[in-house]
Order: structure tokens, then C-alpha cells, then sequence
């Protein structure tokens, strides 16, 4: 995750001195393909979906360019199934309005830490990832923000599936698609490794993100 585009400009202006920014309601937005920083992404719609309002309160403190919310966060019980119908939501991201709006910042669901990888054998599709705690069926996505080129092969930013093939305490190999084969991995790198908890929001059905659910953590 990192700051939006809008977010950054504006906290540059305000360290500055240039001009002053006032604090927004924080409104969570959910989405079935991630944002990026300048924008972007598909927003849940439809079925009763709208944004849930936040408070300060309902945040802890941010610790180590990262933070997490302190209360558990409600969504309205969807009337039918929120669109696009099936596909989950892997994404959510803070908004200053209600609808349409300025961005904040986003992130991937679940509460999950960033962990680093490294590739140093490319014929092996083997990425290597100490203590990684991941099981087969598990999604994660990689980053290169925190230094580092990605293995060739890999794309930042989208869902690959670990899969029980070489998965070991300390290394595992990813699918493009659910019980797909190895990814073909071409060239060694290394980045960070996040587990993505995805959420297929159905009619009547709660949609709450439990305290520490939600996780930003600024690159």
C-alpha cells in the first residue's frame, strides 16, 4: 500500500507550510480489483453498497508507517449481491467523501505483514521466504517498493496462489490461476510477499472487518 497520489501532494504542502490541510472523514471503500496510487480499480457497487464513514476512534495509532483500525467495521447488509456478482473484494482503500472523492491511501484485505523474498535459482520456480506460515490455496501478492527488482515472471501487484508443490517452512511456488501449475520463473529477484484475504460479499450476508483487519502500511 502507499499514500495516493492526492494524499501525498497534499501532505507535502502541509509540512511545508504551503497550505493547510483539514483533517477528512475517512470513508472505506471496498474493491474487486485493487486501485492504484493514482487512482482507479473497481469499486463494489449495487445491493445497498456504499462506503462506511469512520472516525478517529475507530483507528489505532500508527506505528511504523503502518496502521490498522481499532473497532471493527460495519458495511450495510447487501440486498443482493454486491457487483461485480461472485468476484470478491481483495482491496480496499480510504476516500475523503462519501461517493467519488479524493483517495487517501489503499491497501490489500486481510491483516497480513509484508514479508521479503528472494529468487536466487530461477530453474527451480522456488522463491525462498523464511518462516513464510503460508499453506497451499493461500493468495498473496509480491512488491518491489521496498528495494529490490522482482523475479522475472512475477507481476507486482496481482494474485497468485501458493501451491503445495516445493512448499517448504521456508520457500513455496505460486500458480497464476486456483490449482493452476508452477509459475514459470525466468530470472532470479527479490521484493516482498504479502497473503491477500479475499471477501465474496453475498445478499444477507454481514460484511464486518474485525479490529487489526484492516491493514495500511506506507511504502
Amino acid at each position: 500500500m502507499s499514500l495516493a497520489d492526492y494524499a501525498e501532494n497534499k501532505i507535502l504542502e502541509l509540512i511545508t507550510g504551503k497550505t493547510a490541510f483539514t483533517l477528512p472523514t475517512a470513508y472505506v471503500a471496498l474493491f474487486t480489483a485493487a486501485p492504484s496510487d493514482s487512482g482507479g480499480g473497481t469499486e463494489c457497487t449495487g445491493g445497498s453498497y456504499a462506503r462506511k464513514s469512520t472516525a478517529g476512534a475507530d483507528w489505532n495509532a500508527a506505528s511504523g508507517g503502518q496502521i490498522t483500525n481499532a473497532n471493527a467495521i460495519t458495511f450495510a447488509t447487501p440486498s443482493a449481491d454486491w457487483a461485480p456478482a461472485g468476484t470478491p473484494a481483495v482491496a480496499f482503500a480510504l476516500f475523503d467523501a462519501a461517493t467519488t472523492g479524493n483517495m487517501l491511501i489503499w491497501d490489500w484485505l486481510g491483516d497480513h505483514d509484508y514479508k521479503p523474498i528472494m529468487v536466487d535459482d530461477a530453474s527451480t520456480d522456488l522463491i525462498d521466504c523464511p518462516a513464510h506460515g503460508y499453506s497451499a490455496g493461500d493468495k498473496v501478492i509480491f512488491t518491489g517498493e521496498f528495494g529490490g527488482t522482482l523475479p522475472t515472471g512475477i507481476t507486482a501487484n496481482t494474485i497468485y496462489y501458493v501451491i503445495a508443490s516445493g512448499l517448504v517452512t521456508d520457500a513455496f511456488k505460486i500458480s497464476a490461476t486456483s490449482g493452476g501449475s508452477a509459475l514459470d520463473i525466468t530470472a532470479i529477484g527479490s521484493g516482498m510477499v504479502r497473503k491477500v484475504v479475499t471477501s465474496t460479499i453475498e445478499t444477507g450476508n454481514t460484511v464486518q472487518f474485525g479490529a487489526g483487519n484492516l491493514k495500511a502500511k506506507l511504502f
